[in-house]
């Protein structure tokens, strides 16, 4: 139950910083989602950390102002992933990176941008079904994937898992 209550507490604050962000910034209608998720990042590294080795996360973001109907929820959805790496990609303390992208994709997909986390870990299940499974954090990633009209794609990429989000904005 314990869990529970600060999964949800990781969720209420993602939003919360997304609105301090904006009010920081001084434009109540867009967000730096590059300099967004380099905080979010920290600060769930900082709190989510249960071992003395967190593993270590590598950057590759291109600056892309949102607005906050679309930087909510590509903020949970960065939030669920990176909570879902640090619980389950590097067990016992085991070493690792996450891999964190956001660009913009180059013709002819011009107009579109992805987000793509990604780590190292130990991998799925063999017999792991991202459409088949019931877990909340798994269901939010599609809903929000969904609000937000992008295209939810998990592959298995070197032991670990690569989750992308592609839409157009």
């Amino acid at each position: 139950l314990a869990h529970l209550v600060r999964e949800s507490q990781s969720r209420i604050w993602t939003m919360a910083l997304i609105h301090q962000t904006l009010y920081q910034s001084g434009d109540m209608a867009a967000i730096d989602m590059a300099d967004y998720i380099h905080t979010l990042v920290g600060n769930l590294l900082s709190s989510q950390a249960r071992v003395a080795m967190p593993p270590s996360c590598r950057y590759d973001m291109e600056p892309l102002r949102l607005p906050i109907d679309q930087a909510i929820p590509l903020a949970l959805i960065v939030n669920e992933l990176l909570t879902n790496a640090l619980k389950h990609a590097f067990p016992d303390g085991r070493p690792g990176e996450i891999r964190i992208s956001l660009r913009r994709l180059p013709l002819p997909e011009a107009g579109q941008c992805e987000l793509a986390v990604a780590d190292d870990g130990v991998g799925l299940p063999a017999d792991f079904d991202p459409g088949g499974q019931k877990h909340l954090g798994l269901l939010l990633i599609a809903m929000l994937a969904k609000q937000i009209r992008g295209t939810l794609a998990c592959e298995q990429d070197n032991g670990g898992w690569n989750v992308r989000v592609l839409q157009e904005w």
